[in-house]
């Protein structure tokens, strides 16, 4: 998917399911930092239509726990 398409969805479904979900207006959406939902073009719609983004820290397997539990069985053999 590219980044364009994802701002298409975004437009098409977000405020719709805010609307429904009746969130009001104190709500966080959170990506996932995938290099689509972080790019710029979608910062800039996401800024545009003033909606608010969870920090949230870049893509590291640091940051996975089940990356860690993997290299256990390795770590003995």
């Amino acid at each position: 998917m590219r980044e364009e398409n994802y701002v298409d969805i975004l437009k098409q479904h977000l405020k719709t399911s805010v609307r429904k979900l009746k969130l009001g207006r104190k709500w966080v959406f959170q990506i996932d930092n995938d290099p689509k939902h972080a790019s710029k073009v979608v910062a800039k719609w996401l800024k545009d239509n003033k909606v608010k983004v969870l920090e949230w820290s870049s893509q590291s397997p640091d940051f996975n726990p089940i990356e860690h539990l993997w290299a256990e069985p390795k770590k003995h053999v």
